[in-house]
């Protein structure tokens, strides 16, 4: 039996642009996880079971000697899919295996924010590769589950999957998603896809001011991140590229404010990308800051700290950027007064992943 467990994700600057290849972004894991059971099949194709979305264990079908699951779990399908044939390229055969999904990134069946698909994507790929005795290392287990997303067409970033899979606090950089896809349809290996190093792509590990504190807010209210992304009205070239150049100021700044360990910095960061994101939304006619989001944003800027929407918007969550436990009680307090929930979160790092410790990958070219 192997059980892995998979943490959420936050993202703190960097949103939207991020989805442009090579834009960066800086991402956190935070501590509410998903599990994942690996064990012996029951069955000869063996099943699959999610707590919440299946009232009992599905049998796995098979077509072709792939997996096939029925609607809606095409993520969950295309993943085992994809892990099965890069396993078999390995020339390793598979066990048959049954699956036990069950998470902590939903609080009364809703997901609050936290990536729960990504979260999803990565604890199968991890969870099948340990189950098969194969070696792991974040970058493989990133790639895997990104070739899995864009199976699929995804628009966003994939920057959910390298939170979930580097853990700690990154600076993400895109890779350019087309170029991965020719790459793939030019080989048809998972293996050369895999190895060779994905244009833009950059991973690298922050090491967090330990007096920072983040503030997680959850309004209650679901976003749709394809939806939004993909959806309202394009931005002129002018703007697109305005607001590119301007997201990539606040990230660094971000991130040398995390570097120096200088909270004033990083207050300005994200009053700066919230300012951003607000022009950024009135542009496309979108909403991305709801009544609720600028509500948590307010509070928090009430009490002198830095607030700002997290991830898609539209809903979902938001963070506050605090320094003493006297500001962070107000801002909590003012939250429950608006029916905001505040999330008890933490940063999480993998105890087995220091060696990433503020070496960037992929840009070093380094093999998965």
């Amino acid at each position: 039996m192997t059980t892995i467990r998979i943490p959420g994700k936050l993202y703190l600057a960097g949103e939207y642009a991020v989805t442009h290849p090579g834009q960066p972004a800086v991402i956190i894991a935070v501590d509410r996880f998903l599990e994942l059971t690996v064990s012996e099949a029951t069955t000869s194709n063996g099943s699959f079971y999610s707590e919440g979305y299946t009232n009992m264990p599905l049998l796995i079908g098979r077509k072709n000697d792939r997996p096939e699951l029925p609607s809606p779990f095409e993520l969950i399908q295309q993943t085992l899919q994809l892990i099965e044939r890069y396993i078999q390229e390995l020339g390793k055969v598979i066990r048959p295996y049954d699956l036990d999904l069950r998470t902590d990134l939903e609080l009364h069946g809703q997901k609050i924010g936290l990536g729960s698909s990504g979260a999803v994507t990565v604890a199968l790929v991890h969870g099948l590769l340990e189950w098969h005795h194969l070696p792991t290392s974040p970058l493989l287990v990133y790639k895997l589950a990104a070739l899995a997303h864009l199976a699929l067409g995804s628009h966003g970033s994939l920057g959910d999957l390298a939170a979930c899979s580097f853990t700690g606090c990154i600076r993400y950089r895109s890779p350019n998603r087309q170029a991965i896809r020719n790459l793939y349809e030019n080989t048809s290996s998972l293996l050369a896809t895999i190895r060779t190093p994905w244009p833009e792509l950059s991973i690298e590990r922050l090491p967090f001011p330990a007096n920072c504190h983040l503030l997680v807010g959850w309004t209650k209210q679901p976003a749709a991140t394809e939806q939004l992304i993909s959806q309202p009205k394009p931005l002129t070239d002018q703007q697109l590229s305005q607001f590119l150049a301007t997201s990539r100021g606040c990230v660094d700044q971000l991130v040398q404010g995390i570097t120096e360990q200088n909270h004033s910095a990083m207050a300005d960061a994200f009053t700066n990308n919230r300012a951003l994101l607000q022009l950024f939304a009135k542009q496309r006619q979108m909403t991305i800051e709801t009544p609720m989001l600028k509500t948590l944003c307010d509070c928090a800027e009430q009490f002198g700290a830095a607030g700002k929407t997290s991830g898609a918007g539209g809903g979902d969550c938001g963070i506050a950027l605090v320094h003493d436990r006297t500001m962070a009680n107000q801002i909590t307090q003012c939250w429950q007064q608006a029916g905001i929930t505040p999330l008890n979160l933490a940063i999480y790092t993998r105890k087995d992943d220091s060696s990433c410790q503020n070496k960037p990958t992929e840009k070093t070219n380094m093999s998965p």
